[in-house]
């Protein structure tokens, strides 16, 4: 037998079943080479031969490479060179591979090299490579267990060999399957040598402006950090504070991985882990706020975690990431934490204004690049205005870029406006003014910017929603776009000869002033029916459209048709099924949208989340929002505890997932001190949030009687609750203060509270209706009781406040009693405050005032009862039978107050 062939594969096998060292391979490849064996394992090769040839004809044609077309008459050189790069003399120890994935590599790499093909700067065709490898591979070995079947002869190589069973090659045949899997996923990043060549155009990459950069003193000190996080304002230099970064990285860094804009999701990282990487790797992210909120932003953490656990022990993993410091809250955990897994090795800056002499600086690079004359006293005029304005980057840029002319006179320095964004504003509005198309192919971006991201700017999708949603004349598109590159709104960027991307900044996106919503259903209809021919060459994006189209309507709950929902779901799940995120997002609009009502829905979400976890198990989002739906039910609240769980131990730095798993312990499981712990991890990552410590008060209170810890939350929460518009979750602050007080015998501060609370409600009704307010106060079911405490620290002692809360309801009551339900309301109301007063100080002035003012005919039952007693009647001229107890339909209040009624003699 060819000891070649045998050394292939021998290997090919051994590299699969065996994870020991040198001297167990030697014994595998004897027992390979015994007579027995030798049939099958010389087929071997005769399979990977031929399944490889088949593989790469595929590969051949998506990338149009001739030259691996006739792998087939190379392949003998194929070998030769991997049996030489063994660089072993003896036999037995040629091409020895340490995994299956060593093995794959290896081959892919021989293949490029005996086919002239630089697999470095082309990743593309590398990654191609080892997926037919891979895929040869696993036929290879399924047809060699076939083959021992076949022969009689398993159980005496599983014997020989030293392996637990035949079962180890199905085991290693599903392995290549799962890499070939990952490599068959589209690759939604770039990967960029670590030389100079490959850092020059990873830095281009980022932001093709970003050439002109500045010294920043906050940046300087930390030029030699493993891990940075930039923040600052839109326009602050943050893309370009990257691309210094990655252009003078460090000289041990061997790869540089910059992700794709269409890259959200954690399915999408599959690729990486097929990735080899041989030496030290940095990973430079800009805008990570932006990823993808829906998601809690997992899947910048998941690049980390997962690139930490690809890279061998002596590689460093570089990050360089940026982020705008207004949505600091969308990053994944708590920057601040010092025991944070993911920010406690991160070196955050945040950049401030330019000094006197970047504004300098960058004002005379700019002017150069442009070509534009400017006197030195204009120019030190124009300083000192930025200094005073807008200190940044963008600002001075656009000032230059947006100039009329070829020289920048004092007037135009008198006359430019305060910041960047009025700069693009201004733009703008004389691009509307003038009914121009440039205006159409900016509403083009606004909507791509909203519904989806503004670096989904392709030329070819542009040109789609300007022509088919917009409606606007195809024919215009081409010499308007050119002017809107002349006048420094986009920067045309190719990814590939194929196709051009163009980038716009933040600022200037804002600038555009058009409304999205009113063309969502045509927007919708051009995904549905036309969206193809517009598509780029590139991956990823056609169903990524269709899901964050739906995204975007669910979030701002702008959905005007729950079925067309529905249908973009299934439309992104048609052109993407192994997408994660896509089975996430349909199973939360059948889960939270009018389409939950269906029979069916439930079943169908829990079957999509399954999905998702079936494709990616370390999905945390995938994980919390099947916990949600789960713990709906009281039949599945264990399963939905294991889903909390199991989403923690992935992402343990989410506050809403701790947050919602403490409502579960504390409502559904019983299990106060653990949903204690799970609320105070929620505060530690987000304090910022009022209604996470009002609700961790309700705990302290109802369950643990911590009213000293409950007070401080309650009052950390109003102080949160200022500036929002909840005037719901105010309320329920404020009767937890309340009660705390009622408990201490406090009753001034409650009085105090209790009138904070009837100012809320009035403030936050346009309508006023108070009798509103007042019956939730009455009739509130146990699970809110709280609310009762506020109108009994009301009336307790204060007749004339009673009066006066009864009178605002008299007031009011023409304008909105429209019915006998609303009448029983405001006049049960003006009964329950009478008795009150009677019991708590007996101001008969004033109880008879209320009660001149009731029209008994329309009084429930309960409230007859009391309205009788309150004038002095006998309970027998109330048609209701009257026992020793209340009647047990009465609600509690009304029970506890009719109950203190009959307790006294003279009533």
């Amino acid at each position: 037998m060819d000891p070649i062939t045998t050394g292939l594969g021998t290997n090919l096998l051994a590299a699969g079943l065996l994870n020991q060292g040198k001297k167990r391979y030697q014994q595998f490849q004897a027992v390979c080479r015994k007579a027995d064996f030798h049939a099958e394992i010389d087929a071997i090769e005769t399979e990977f031969h031929n399944s490889l040839r088949t593989a790469i004809e595929e590969c051949t044609t998506a990338h149009e490479l001739d030259d691996l077309a006739d792998i087939g008459d190379h392949w003998e050189t194929v070998i030769e060179r991997l049996e030489l790069s063994a660089g072993a003399d003896d036999e037995a120890d040629r091409l020895v591979f340490t995994s299956e994935q060593e093995a794959i590599n290896r081959v892919a790499q021989e293949i490029g090299t005996v086919c002239r093909y630089d697999l470095e700067t082309n990743p593309q065709l590398e990654q191609a490579l080892k997926r037919a490898v891979t895929e040869a591979y696993k036929e290879a070995v399924g047809s060699f267990g076939e083959r021992l079947v076949d022969a009689g002869l398993d159980q005496q190589f599983v014997a020989e060999a030293n392996i637990e069973e035949l079962a180890a090659i199905d085991a290693l045949q599903d392995r290549l399957a799962e890499m070939h899997d990952r490599l068959s996923h589209p690759r939604l990043y770039e990967l960029y040598h670590g030389n100079a060549a490959g850092r020059r155009q990873a830095s281009q990459m980022i932001d093709p402006q970003a050439l002109e950069f500045v010294s920043r003193p906050e940046l300087d000190d930390n030029r030699d950090v493993q891990r940075l996080l930039v923040l600052g304002p839109g326009g602050s230099g943050k893309s370009r504070a990257l691309a210094e970064f990655v252009a003078t990285a460090d000289q041990t860094i061997e790869h540089i991985i910059r992700p794709k804009a269409v890259l959200h999701t954690v399915t999408d990282l599959q690729p990486l882990r097929s990735e080899s990487f041989q030496g030290d790797v940095l990973l430079v992210w800009d805008d990570i706020h932006a990823i993808s909120p829906e998601t809690g932003n997992t899947v910048f953490r998941k690049a980390v975690f997962e690139l930490e656990e690809f890279l061998s022990p002596e590689h460093e993993l570089h990050v360089i990431a940026a982020a705008q410091s207004k949505w600091v809250n969308l990053l994944p955990g708590n920057i601040e934490r010092a025991d944070s897994p993911l920010w406690s090795g991160f070196e955050i800056v945040e950049l401030g204004d330019l000094t006197e002499d970047s504004i300098g600086t960058l004002f005379d690079r700019v002017v150069a690049k442009e070509g534009v004359v400017v006197p030195e006293r204009v120019r030190t005029a124009f300083v000192e205005k930025a200094k005073k304005t807008d200190p940044s980057p963008l600002y001075i840029t656009s000032v230059v870029e947006t100039v009329n002319g070829m020289q920048v006179t004092m007037k135009d320095i008198e006359r430019l406006p305060e910041d960047a964004l009025t700069i693009w504003q201004e733009q703008y509005e004389a691009i509307k003014a003038a009914n121009d198309e440039r205006r159409f192919i900016l509403w083009a971006v606004k909507l791509l910017a909203e519904v989806g991201h503004s670096q989904l700017s392709y030329h070819s999708l542009l040109q789609g929603i300007h022509a088919h949603v917009l409606d606007r004349d195809e024919l215009m598109f081409e010499s308007s776009l050119e002017e809107l590159c002349r006048d420094q709104w986009f920067v045309p960027q190719a990814e590939t000869a194929e196709r051009t991307k163009y980038t716009i900044h933040d600022v200037q996106i804002k600038a555009i002033d058009e409304s999205v919503n009113e063309h969502l259903r045509e927007y919708s209809t051009f995904l549905f029916e036309t969206v193809e021919r517009f598509l780029p060459d590139t991956e990823g994006i056609g169903h990524r459209l269709h899901e964050l189209y739906v995204r975007y309507l669910f979030n701002r709950s702008v959905i005007w048709d729950p079925q067309v929902l529905e249908q973009h779901c299934e439309w992104a799940l048609t052109l993407e099924p192994e997408c994660a995120s896509a089975h996430i997002t349909y199973a939360n609009i059948l889960s939270e949208t009018l389409l939950s009502e269906a029979l069916d829905a439930s079943e169908r979400a829990k079957e999509h989340y399954e999905e998702a976890l079936a494709i990616n198990s370390e999905s945390s989002m995938a994980h919390y929002n099947y916990a949600k739906l789960l713990s709906e039910e009281d039949s599945t609240v264990e399963e939905a505890k294991e889903h909390y769980e199991r989403a923690l131990a992935i992402n343990s730095e989410s506050s809403v997932v701790h947050y919602n798993y403490a409502k579960l312990l504390e409502e559904k499981l019983d299990m106060p001190e653990k949903a204690k712990q799970h609320y105070k991890q929620t505060l530690a990552l987000a304090p910022e949030y009022g209604v996470y410590h009002c609700r961790y008060g309700n705990l302290l209170i109802d369950e643990l009687d911590e009213l000293e810890e409950a007070k401080r939350h309650y009052k950390q929460a109003l102080q949160l609750f200022q500036d929002e518009s909840g005037h719901r979750s105010k309320l329920s602050t404020l009767s937890g203060l309340i009660h705390v007080h009622r408990v201490w015998n406090n009753n001034s501060m409650a009085l105090d509270y209790c009138e904070h609370a009837l100012k809320v409600h009035s403030a936050n009704s346009s309508d006023r209706r108070w009798f509103e307010g007042i019956h939730a106060l009455l009739t509130e079911t146990d699970s809110r009781s709280r609310y009762r405490h506020g109108l009994t620290a009301i009336c307790d002692d204060q007749s004339d406040l009673s009066r006066d809360l009864f009178e605002q309801v008299w007031i009011n009551r023409d304008d909105h009693l429209t019915g006998s339900a609303s009448t029983e309301v405001v006049f049960g109301a003006g009964v329950m405050l009478a008795a009150l007063t009677r019991m708590n100080g007996d101001d008969s002035q004033a109880v008879e005032e209320i009660l001149s003012c009731i029209e008994p005919s329309v009084l429930t039952p309960s409230i007859s009862i009391l309205y009788a007693s309150l004038n002095g009647e006998s309970a027998d001229s109330v048609d209701v039978s009257i026992t020793d107890e209340p009647p047990a339909d009465i609600p509690a209040l009304e029970r506890q107050v009719v109950a203190h009624i009959l307790d006294h003699d003279e009533h």
